[in-house]
């Protein structure tokens, strides 16, 4: 961003805005930038008016994701200790003072139901038919907002709170001036569609109504109501956030507009297997050939110049289609290799290999991951904290022969959840990002696509994704240090799995898998696992 300053201009003059929409994004635009640009001058200033503006004062809005953006602004500040005597850090976690809801009767809002606006799906609690209530009452208002509170105080009844929706939007001006409102929604509707083949911009003016209320809702139950603890969930050493469940824009993923960094891929082809060797052997003969690739092998690469790397992740699925017939896909025969990591204390080594000596190694192939984090909030942040604090995020992995095994990476998922931006078109990838801890070692920083850059601007560790899949990688000598530093070896977990596929069918009459687990000490690779496994 070249004129940094704009930020603290265009915040402030939409603090008086009467449409919770509209600055909700410029608040979160706000935070974004200052999490982009590091401009410690222009965070300084912006915490100081937000201050003045809004914490200092009884202002604050009810809506959770303003209040949440706005804090973690002030909280970045106080992270790197800009924050001066005036500012009562204390001000902006405290439960904020929102007045209690006066849930409206049924005969308040009979005039209401009456109208044409209110008898489908601005109806949270009834739909013709008998459905029993709308998508977004079950799916986003209950799930993501009611059920996260102790709402005993009000009998546990949703019903109080689908009146107070349709009293509120009455009050926020829909349905409209002659149901003006509403007849927009219908020409929508009949345009665009309702459903998730809409185009995602052709929003409702009701839905939209609908989302304010919703982030206001959030922002009241989180003053008036204790929050309900999963019995997986930890609490936070500061007050949480308070929308974070309600997220669906990540103005820091900026990958589809960032320029390629120039990172020699060309060399990048993790595997090779030849199919052509086996072509004479009937599938059931290939499939149950033990000529898996070796894993030892695929895990260390060289780039071309000559810088040598490590697999800290694979999923490379290969195929030859198997047919006499032209253009024809089917059947193939299938090669998946899947290759995760873990850290473990090198004081269990000989532990985990006399363990798994003696037992059946289930391996977890999953990757821990997260839905709701902005991508440059990772890993630093009060968001990003919170996330471990509460176990959303766990990085422990089961192994046996120890109880401090690790994950490496964690996944950053983009999908559903992330649709209402409308900025690009193309599909945005799941990002596999290293865990706090490999981050921090060197203060590496992501470039804004797929790598972690050192202070030199060298990239320590990448993600490379190929047409097969995913990898990513980390400089052996980069590696070797934090295992050295914190008595730490890294431990592969190994899946390959040969099969057919059919037209009609995802597996075959037998499945052959090869489960093997490597430990790299710093200096060796040494095979500690082998299972090879005929599903028929």
């Amino acid at each position: 961003m070249s004129h940094p300053s704009i930020i603290t201009i265009t915040l402030t003059r939409f603090f008086d805005i009467d449409d919770d929409y509209v600055l909700e994004r410029v608040s979160l635009a706000a935070y974004s930038s200052m999490l982009i640009v590091e401009d410690n001058n222009v965070l300084e200033d912006l915490a100081k008016i937000i201050y003045t503006n809004i914490f200092g004062t009884s202002n604050i809005p009810e809506n959770a994701l303003i209040r949440d953006w706005l804090r973690l602004i002030i909280e970045l500040a106080h992270s790197r200790h800009l924050l001066n005597h005036t500012i009562d850090i204390s001000k902006c976690r405290s439960t904020y003072n929102s007045q209690p809801i006066q849930f409206p009767s049924d005969e308040e809002i009979a005039h209401l139901i009456e109208q044409d606006a209110f008898k489908r799906n601005m109806n949270l609690g009834e739909f013709p038919g008998g459905f029993g209530g709308t998508n977004f009452a079950k799916y986003v208002l209950e799930s993501r907002v009611l059920e996260r509170y102790n709402l005993q105080a009000i009998g546990n009844d949703y019903k109080p709170i689908y009146n107070w929706f349709i009293k509120s939007v009455s009050e926020l001006g829909y349905p409209g001036f002659n149901e003006q409102c509403y007849q927009y929604d219908r020409y929508l509707l009949s345009k665009y569609g309702g459903g998730r083949g809409r185009k995602t911009w052709a929003e409702r003016l009701g839905k939209k109504y609908y989302w304010i209320l919703l982030h206001r809702l959030a922002g009241i139950l989180a003053d008036h109501f204790p929050r309900e603890i999963d019995s997986w969930e930890n609490e936070t050493d500061l007050p949480r956030l308070q929308g974070i469940d309600l997220r669906d824009i990540d103005p820091t993923d900026l990958r589809a507009f960032s320029p390629e960094l120039k990172i020699n891929t060309e060399w990048y082809q993790p595997i090779g297997y030849d199919f052509d060797i086996a072509s004479e052997l009937d599938h059931d003969e290939w499939i149950a050939l033990q000529d898996f690739l070796n894993l030892e092998k695929i895990v260390q690469i060289t780039d071309s110049r000559g810088e040598k790397w490590l697999h800290i992740l694979l999923n490379y699925p290969l195929k030859k289609v198997i047919s006499n017939e032209a253009n024809t896909k089917y059947p193939y025969r299938s090669l998946r290799t899947i290759i995760i990591t873990t850290f473990v204390p090198c004081s269990d080594i000989q532990n985990i290999k006399r363990k798994l000596s003696k037992t059946t190694f289930f391996a977890n192939l999953d990757v821990p991951h997260d839905y709701k984090l902005l991508i440059a909030e990772y890993p630093n942040t009060i968001a990003s904290n919170q996330r471990f604090e509460t176990g959303n995020i766990s990085l422990q992995y089961d192994i046996p022969g120890t109880k401090k095994a690790q994950h490496t990476l964690i996944q950053l998922l983009r999908g559903n959840e992330w649709e209402y931006d409308c900025s690009q078109d193309e599909y945005i990838y799941n990002l596999n990002v290293p865990i706090p801890d490999l981050v921090n070692f060197n203060n590496l920083k992501w470039d804004g696509k797929s790598s972690w850059l050192d202070e030199y601007k060298n990239i320590q560790i990448t993600e490379i994704t190929t047409e097969n899949g995913p990898g990513v990688l980390i400089k052996t000598d980069y590696l070797k240090n934090f295992l050295h530093t914190f008595s730490l070896a890294l431990v592969f977990i190994g899946y390959q799995e040969k099969r057919l596929i059919t037209e009609h069918s995802s597996s075959s009459s037998i499945i052959h898998e090869l489960k093997t687990v490597y430990i790299f000490d710093g200096q060796t690779i040494l095979n500690a696992y082998t299972l090879h496994q005929t599903i028929r």
